[in-house]
């Protein structure tokens, strides 16, 4: 789905700000530092993260792609 063109008129238009890395917004302390899999990293959840939360669908990771990201995969058994 695109944005409405009178939406996207207004977001490209809006001030642009430097933004934050995702190490910054999500940092360690916020995942689990003991796992019961111990390919559970901080930094894939943050990739992970990193691939769902873009705002063109259609560059996005699908759900069957994110089911196979190291983060997800240790827990999905088709």
């Amino acid at each position: 789905m695109k944005l409405n063109q009178s939406v996207r008129t207004y977001v490209e238009n809006r001030p642009r700000y430097t933004g934050f890395s995702f190490e910054k917004l999500f940092p360690d302390v916020l995942f689990p530092a003991e796992s019961e899999h111990n390919k559970l990293k901080a930094s894939q959840a943050r990739d992970l993260l990193s691939k769902m939360l873009v705002i063109d669908a259609s560059k996005r990771i699908s759900v069957e792609e994110a089911l196979q990201h190291p983060y997800i995969n240790v827990w999905y058994d088709p």
